[in-house]
């Protein structure tokens, strides 16, 4: 931030061209520098960071690169990836096809979670293992996946997004998924 006053405000969990967030006044016209004096420094390591990453209205077979236990490891280079391949950390936005190789989704030991898989109704874990389990036996069954979206921690040095809430969706529609969505009815106007 170019000539703006930090007083006594601790700046060491900031890092340069990272984005950052501050609070404070500007100075009145003609009292400057500091053009802005802050008194507030958000610390963007504790906001939650967002996971979207869409497949297409197609979906694919082959969402992730590996699926067990410890973790999902997202397939950034898939062909099916749509517009929405993003990881949100407050104003900061991480291009998930830009990585060198793709996240790693594990659960937040630390707190309790919710795991959900979606193809028209929805399941429900609270353990990470039981998650990973049914997400591999709908793939393996031939369900795809058309959108993942989780939130929790991102380590950019690691790869691992660390998750308390995550959501794979299945086309409502994929017979595959063993429960197509109910049409509704045509309306008539009357006259």
């Amino acid at each position: 931030m170019k000539n703006a006053g930090s007083g006594s405000l601790t700046l060491d969990v900031t890092s340069i061209n990272k984005a950052a967030r501050v609070f404070g006044f500007v100075t009145p016209f003609g009292m400057a520098p500091p053009d802005f004096a802050a008194r507030t420094l958000v610390d963007f390591r504790d906001v939650p960071a967002l996971l979207s990453l869409g497949w297409g209205v197609q979906g694919t077979a082959t969402p992730f690169l590996t699926v067990d236990a410890t973790g999902l490891v997202l397939d950034n280079h898939n062909a099916s990836i749509g517009f929405r391949h993003v990881i949100a950390v407050g104003p900061a936005l991480t291009d998930i096809q830009s990585l060198a190789s793709g996240p790693r989704i594990v659960p937040d030991t630390t707190k309790p979670g919710t795991f959900a898989v979606s193809d028209g109704r929805i399941e429900v874990f609270t353990m990470f293992g039981d998650f990973t389990a049914a997400v591999a036996q709908k793939l393996a069954g031939g369900a795809k996946a058309v959108n993942l979206s989780a939130t929790g921690d991102y380590d950019a040095a690691t790869g691992d997004f660390t998750a308390r809430r995550v959501l794979p969706r299945s086309p409502v529609d994929d017979p595959l998924a063993g429960n197509p969505a109910p049409r509704p009815a045509a309306r008539r106007r009357l006259q």
